[in-house]
């Protein structure tokens, strides 16, 4: 079957209703904030801290809010150079960047 014998093949999309799809499949990627029990929560916070103290590096996945209660999971790479234990959230840095990652964020920690 050739494209003119399909009448839906050749379509015209206005760049708005293109705009349109593209959030609606962004919008389906979201998840919402995973819920971690304390034991997993702890052992999160011990491979923190022995980042921390032996300066050695982790990959820490957190979640960002987007949208209401949805977000996305991103990940970072790097050694913790700092924990702010007044505003509980941690410094992490690496050779081109850092970030400050709130901890009631953190998915998990390897």
């Amino acid at each position: 079957m050739g494209k003119l014998d399909d009448l839906f093949a050749m379509k015209f999309m206005l760049p708005e209703h293109r705009a349109l799809l593209e959030e609606h499949e962004y919008v389906k990627t979201l998840v919402p904030k995973p819920i971690i029990d304390e034991q997993e929560f702890g052992e999160m916070n011990f491979r923190i801290y022995d980042s921390v103290q032996y300066d050695y590096a982790i990959t820490v996945s957190y979640w960002r809010p987007v949208r209401g209660g949805l977000g996305v999971i991103e990940s970072v790479f790097g050694t913790v150079q700092r924990i702010d234990a007044a505003n509980r959230r941690i410094k992490i840095v690496n050779d081109w960047d850092f970030h400050w990652i709130d901890i009631e964020r953190v998915v998990s920690v390897k």
